[in-house]
């Protein structure tokens, strides 16, 4: 509490030392004067297509998409596999009493099983993996489709912020102009 109050304290009487106002209101024109000559170190010029082209390959809600069909393949190659075969070993009367003690009058049998499919269960199987397959492309399209509605939209507004930037550079140098001729 007390650390608290010191801040306070530190930072009202910081305050009581800022500058006087002509000054402040200057460097905060000048500082924008230069952030709106070009001064500033610009990136590459963007354009909608290579956009679209970053957007699709690096957006994150689009990759989930890559995973989720990788799943499904791996669940269609699944459902392509006949049912697998059972081996069974069975041994009875192996632990009896003297004269049947060991494996002399034990029973063994041997079992082989699987399971048969009928009425083309199996097709069926792959069809509804093939269906989810169609389905997750569909919505990989719609998702995309939103991420590249909202990226469209926000290239545009940047284009007309940096339209209006131009336009106030230029506003900027007619009114340094202006003030020039003036004072002349």
């Amino acid at each position: 509490m007390e650390f608290a109050f010191y801040i306070r304290r530190k930072i009202v009487r910081t305050n009581k030392q800022l500058a006087p106002l002509w000054l402040r209101v200057g460097l905060g024109v000048c500082l924008s004067a230069w952030l709106l000559s070009g001064n500033v170190a610009t990136a590459e010029e963007l354009t909608l297509a290579a956009a679209t082209k970053k957007t699709l390959s690096q957006n994150p809600s689009l990759n989930v998409y890559k995973l989720q069909d990788q799943a499904v393949q791996a669940r269609r190659e699944t459902a392509a596999l006949r049912p697998a075969f059972d081996l069974g070993i069975e041994v009875e009367n192996f632990a009896g009493a003297k004269a049947a003690q060991g494996f002399d009058e034990a029973d063994i049998t041997v079992s082989l099983s699987s399971v048969i499919e009928l009425g083309s269960k199996r097709s069926a199987r792959i069809a509804v993996m093939d269906s989810n397959s169609g389905v997750l492309r569909i919505e990989l399209q719609a998702k995309a489709l939103d991420v590249l509605g909202a990226m469209t939209s926000q290239f545009v507004s940047t284009l007309a912020l940096k339209e209006q930037r131009s336009l106030v550079q230029q506003a900027l140098v007619l009114a340094n102009r202006t003030t020039t001729t003036v004072q002349e």
